[in-house]
């Protein structure tokens, strides 16, 4: 699993174009990748697909907030 600035890095491609392939702004990708935005739900599993599981939905969830005992 990936990060998403390790992604595009790794795949050579710029925010702007993701940001097409993912119907996003390029502003929002940049706010993904600095970690200070979150997508939602149908946005991560997009993401998921376009990155063909690289990027999981997965990475925008603090699991420790999930898990329960």
């Amino acid at each position: 699993m990936a990060s998403l600035p390790e992604y595009l890095m790794s795949q050579g491609i710029t925010q702007a174009e993701f940001a097409k392939r993912i119907g996003a702004s390029q502003g929002f990708v940049s706010k993904l990748c600095k970690g200070t935005g979150t997508p939602s739900l149908e946005l991560a599993a997009r993401i998921e697909c376009v990155t063909a599981g690289a990027v999981t939905a997965l990475t925008w969830v603090d699991l420790s907030k999930v898990m329960v005992e």
